[in-house]
């Protein structure tokens, strides 16, 4: 009986099970983070991200680094510097339903866009698209909890 108590405590000490290395991150804060990432407008991810994980995303989205979304992050936001603050402004006015992404509903987006111009009403409808061509909800539930 000690026996079977003492390997029992033996082999719990020496093989745990696997713990993930998932996070558990809102859906269009990842979004944003990784648009954000791909255009090299800002590292925003709120926490340190694995080796693997940042490799996974330029892995994954490589082939959408010329997506609309990311030219116009690239080419019209040119002249302005953005930080973590834009990316979680932007964030702050969305929301992702039924695999679609949206200004949330007491949110009026034009009256968003004109107290923040660098936005313009272009960047939602090309998020949008960003989301479903890129399947990133696929992406999101692989990697995310």
């Amino acid at each position: 009986m000690k026996k079977s108590l003492l390997f029992l405590i033996f082999a719990g000490l020496f093989f745990q099970p696997a713990v993930s290395q998932r996070s558990t991150v809102d859906e269009k804060d990842e979004l944003v983070n990784i648009v954000f990432k791909l255009a090299e407008k800002s590292d925003c991810f709120a926490n340190p991200l694995s080796e693997q994980y940042l490799q996974s995303i330029d892995k994954y989205f490589a082939k959408y680094k010329s997506h609309i979304l990311i030219r116009y992050l690239q080419n019209e936001w040119a002249e302005y510097t953005f930080g973590c603050e834009e990316a979680t402004s932007v964030k702050n006015v969305i929301l992702i339903e039924k695999n679609r992404v949206a200004a949330l509903p007491d949110v009026n987006y034009l009256e968003f866009c004109k107290k923040n111009q660098k936005w313009g009403d272009l960047f939602i409808p090309f998020l949008q698209d960003f989301y479903k061509a890129t399947n990133f909800h696929k992406f999101y539930k692989k990697y995310i909890k």
